[in-house]
């Protein structure tokens, strides 16, 4: 069973959907695939290399160099593979403040059992 999105013309499986924490970057993925471009052609016109690429379209931000590289790396393929630039900057900037709210929350519950180990 396939999903038709209307807003970027092109079929993406929900499985698909389902393995990739952003439904954006797989999108554009399947855009890509859809269109006959390979990773290593995106590869050799942004000179960014295809494990960064790869990690892009999985939504694994964890493997990308970081900082401002991250954002220019979601740009330049966002370019190179015709998708909405900021929507996927968004989506990234979105992801990048889930995973800062996470640590944040843990720190706080351990807080507030050390003055009970205190004692």
């Amino acid at each position: 069973m396939l999903h038709w999105l209307l807003r970027l013309n092109v079929y993406v499986s929900p499985v698909d959907i389902r393995m990739h924490n952003s439904s954006l970057f797989v999108i554009a993925a399947a855009k890509r695939r859809e269109r006959g471009i390979s990773l290593q052609a995106i590869a050799t016109a942004t000179k960014i290399g295809v494990r960064a690429l790869q990690a892009i379209e999985e939504g694994d931000f964890q493997k990308l160099p970081g900082g401002i590289y991250n954002t220019s790396y979601i740009r330049q393929y966002a370019r190179a593979v015709d998708v909405d630039e900021c929507e996927l900057i968004a989506s990234y900037e979105e992801s990048k403040q889930v995973a800062v709210k996470r640590p944040e929350a843990q720190k706080q519950s351990i807080r507030r059992f050390l003055p009970a180990l205190q004692a």
